[in-house]
């Protein structure tokens, strides 16, 4: 089997993990084009002297990267190689690196694919700068078990704009401590300027902060245990897996993301609306201008996106996915003032109506009698231009 060319210059190879050297990728090599960086297994045993015993231990961990699956494990910090002056080449020019207590892994580690790099998607200047300073910090943690990454870094369609959604994971027996000092984890990270829990969205393990200047980051840090993560609503890019416990996870469980509840939505729809046309007509256009928007986001995203098969959350990027619906959407919109307010009530109700018809299953239980007497209701309110 021949071994991939390295160059001079490979002896700045880096660690990606201790078992792991980097040397740039020849044409041969499975997988890799000209130009790729290749993460190729050693063992110890690669540093001695011996020819022979150096290729047939290279042939071995080749094997095993070959046959890891792709994305299984990901990259960590890296930190210069370290060169032996006397060791020689093993061949074909290839730097042999120096004898180190980070150089023991075996060849079955290697064989369980801690050699496979993960492919990353292309990641703004800030949010990197943020990764690789605070990546080292939380590997300084015994207690923490893994890193993730969610979010729009997953899908690749982050920019200079997005949040970044990190997931801190460590085992069920020092998840508490961890949860308990996240503030102070939040804090080492960078120069915080705020930082809250999240539980005015229902979600006390979450930290929202936000970390600046000159340049200002919104990173969220969710905490959680390994067995938390089994219960996930996407899979998470892995950025650091100290035990192999968070693909352990990720292998074995399944990300679900809570589709719409069409019979949660009848049940409640018309109270909403009729509570809306109350407001409205009461004059608290401002607490009907907010009924209008938590309907637009619980009802009418979700079931829009649902349509277009994109993850149903809110109205996020609905002008993206559901660019169809974008007209339909814009007439629920209303300005300061009963007409506007009363209008964009109706097209809520029509896209509803319309969303239900294409969407509901068959098993759906209408709520007719309320339907009647609210869209009556509007149209009376309608008809003597709102007078009570």
């Amino acid at each position: 089997m021949t071994r991939p060319r390295a160059s001079r210059s490979a002896r700045r190879a880096t660690w990606r993990w201790p078992c792991c050297w980097a040397a740039p990728a020849s044409p041969r090599t499975r997988g890799s084009t000209p130009g790729e960086t290749a993460v190729w297994p050693c063992s110890r045993s690669m540093a001695r002297r011996s020819p022979r015993s150096a290729r047939s231990k290279w042939a071995a961990c080749r094997r095993a990267w070959s046959s890891a699956p792709t994305g299984s494990i990901c990259t960590s910090v890296t930190t210069p190689i370290a060169t032996s002056p006397s060791s020689k080449s093993t061949g074909r020019g290839s730097p042999t690196p120096a004898r180190s207590s980070s150089c023991r892994a075996s060849l079955l580690r290697c064989a369980g694919g801690l050699s496979r790099r993960t492919a990353l998607p292309v990641t703004p200047p800030l949010h990197r700068a943020f990764l690789e300073r605070a990546l080292p910090l939380f590997q300084a943690d015994a207690r923490l078990a893994g890193l993730a990454v969610g979010g729009s870094f997953i899908t690749g369609a982050m920019d200079e704009h997005s949040d970044l959604d990190l997931v801190v994971v460590s085992p069920p027996e020092t998840s508490r401590d961890v949860l308990r000092d996240g503030s102070d984890i939040a804090q080492r990270l960078g120069p915080l300027l705020a930082a809250f829990p999240g539980d005015h969205v229902g979600e006390p393990r979450l930290l929202i902060c936000l970390y600046g200047p000159p340049l200002l980051l919104h990173v969220d840090l969710k905490f959680i245990s390994t067995d938390e993560l089994s219960r996930r609503v996407e899979d998470p890019t892995i950025l650091w897996d100290r035990d192999g416990a968070l693909r352990s996870v990720l292998s074995t469980s399944t990300a679900e993301y809570p589709r719409p509840r069409f019979q949660w939505i009848e049940d409640r729809f018309w109270v909403w609306v009729h509570s809306i046309a109350v407001k409205i007509r009461c004059g608290e256009l401002f607490e009907a201008i907010d009924g209008l928007a938590f309907v637009r986001a619980r009802v009418l995203g979700p079931l829009a996106l649902h349509q277009a098969g994109a993850q149903p959350n809110g109205v996020r990027r609905v002008e993206q996915r559901v660019a169809t619906r974008v007209s339909a959407l814009r007439s629920t919109l209303s300005l300061h003032d009963p007409e506007s307010c009363r209008d964009a009530l109706v097209a809520t109700v029509a896209l509803y109506a319309e969303l239900r018809e294409q969407l509901g299953p068959p098993i759906l239980v209408r709520r007719s009698g309320a339907e009647h007497a609210v869209r009556s209701y509007l149209a009376r309110a309608d008809g003597n231009g709102g007078a009570s």
